[in-house]
């Protein structure tokens, strides 16, 4: 595709999202009512991409594979990325511009289909190289991608494909370069463990040591857990603004309900098969690992985080902003930590001020130092407004001045639920993710209150806007 007719492409894209209903139904449970975010005010130009090839692949796999990359695409609209979604039809010159992007826009990538690797000659060398297919089933090889990504735009490469992880890579002997990762990304410089031992940078690669297990009907697994796991990343990495790391972690908890970590999978520890041969006593063979590479601090989408922590049994407002989603954080049914505001290290957002379990000078510092600033004023923080009415007055200070030198701990979320008042006056009860604190907000909501057994209770809420682009 030449560089007029994808701007061509492009535009039309854009013009038809902005004037058309969204028609998609969203996967996962999310309503469709989340479609409502503003598609005619894009800021700026962000790209998600899902292709990968229907070749050689059973009929039950091509439509969870379908399925997987029209969620994707539905969760990039949410997120107000613009999508590219060839499943089904995706040709070599797809993956070329994927790679090399249009404007060196920032964008992501997610691939599913077959992947191997064989010895290619290369001058006057046999030299081993990596390659995924296009739908029709020709071969793109690692050094082809290479030559289209010299701009780095790529800042997630997902390739659901045997061997696509199986080497960072480099350069050949005869200058040829080769392996996945450094095909996509344009960098060898990365971290082999990315997810335990995040290197510096904003880019990510994740494909498969060896095999990559099917979406449908794996043998030893039940259900299609595999599938659960991409869209349960996508969920969380697009929809709700997490790092790749924490995406890989609510992943994980699709993936088997007893993982609390991406580092209790199987996909991370690694697929091994029970070999039974008799009279010997059975062993087990690895089969493949999903490995993850370079920085999994970097966001595919971007999140403005605001938090508020009133006193207990304080009702929580909404900020005066668009929020369609929000993050539950720890929660607390002791009075003594009303006015415990900052201290604290935030689990998921570093730059979030959040309470530490003690109600000290810092505090009382931290609230004074907002003083008389209104909601909007620069400066101003949610976290300072104790008592939950859009001013840093002399209540808030009260609020920490009554409790200093008390400490307590907090509690889980563990029967804790969200009523939501309407605008109408009617209420909604509705119950946070218990791995992940995770929830969309009503539509017409006005304000909330944290309830645990019947109680109402304090805690910490963090609400997400969705902002732009990878990184």
């Amino acid at each position: 595709m030449n560089a007029y007719l994808r701007n061509t492409i492009v535009a039309l894209v854009s013009l038809l999202l902005c004037l058309l209903p969204i028609q998609h139904e969203l996967a996962v449970g999310l309503p469709v009512a989340l479609q409502k975010t503003a598609l005619n005010d894009w800021y700026d130009w962000y790209e998600s991409y899902q292709f990968g090839s229907t070749w050689n692949l059973s009929t039950a796999e091509i439509e969870c594979q379908t399925f997987i990359a029209d969620t994707i695409e539905n969760y990039s609209i949410i997120a107000q990325v613009l999508p590219f979604n060839t499943y089904g039809r995706t040709t070599v010159f797809d993956i070329f511009d994927a790679a090399s992007g249009f404007l060196q826009v920032p964008r992501t990538v997610f691939y599913s289909g077959h992947g191997k690797s064989e010895y290619v000659w290369n001058f006057i060398f046999w030299e081993q190289q990596w390659l995924i297919y296009e739908d029709s089933g020709n071969k793109i090889y690692d050094k082809e991608i290479y030559q289209c990504s010299s701009d780095q735009g790529v800042k997630c490469a997902f390739l659901w494909a045997c061997t696509t992880g199986d080497t960072i890579g480099g350069t050949h002997w005869s200058g040829t370069p080769f392996g996945m990762p450094y095909a996509w990304l344009h960098n060898n410089s990365l971290s082999g463990d990315g997810y335990a031992n995040p290197s510096s940078g904003d880019q990510v690669f994740l494909g498969f040591e060896q095999y990559a297990p099917q979406f449908h009907n794996e043998a030893g697994y039940t259900g299609k857990p595999f599938l659960d796991f991409v869209v349960g990343f996508y969920y969380a990495a697009l929809c709700f603004g997490c790092s790749v790391r924490q995406a890989l972690d609510y992943a994980a908890t699709c993936l088997s309900h007893t993982c609390a970590s991406f580092a209790d999978t199987t996909l991370y520890k690694g697929i091994y098969e029970q070999v039974i041969n008799p009279p010997d006593p059975p062993y087990y063979v690895f089969r493949g690992r999903l490995k993850v590479y370079g920085n999994t601090n970097i966001h595919l989408s971007g999140e403005s985080v605001r938090a508020l922590k009133p006193k207990k049994n304080g009702t929580f407002y909404l900020p005066n902003t668009i929020n369609l989603y929000m993050r539950i954080g720890e929660v607390f049914g002791n009075a003594s930590l009303s006015g415990d505001q900052t201290g604290g290290t935030c689990p998921f957002y570093p730059d979030c001020s959040y309470p530490d379990g003690i109600v000290d000078m810092k505090d009382m510092g931290f609230v004074g130092s907002k003083f008389l600033k209104l909601e909007g004023d620069s400066g101003w923080d949610y976290m300072a407004d104790v008592f939950p009415d859009r001013r840093i007055d002399m209540r808030d200070i009260a609020e920490v001045a009554n409790n200093i030198g008390k400490v307590g701990s907090y509690d889980n979320l563990t029967w804790v639920t969200v009523l939501f008042k309407l605008q109408n006056g009617s209420t909604v009860e509705c119950a946070p993710d218990q791995s992940t604190g995770l929830l969309v907000i009503p539509a017409d909501a006005a304000s909330f209150t944290l309830i645990r057994n019947g109680t109402q209770i304090g805690g910490v809420a963090m609400f997400l806007d969705i902002v732009y682009g990878a990184g």
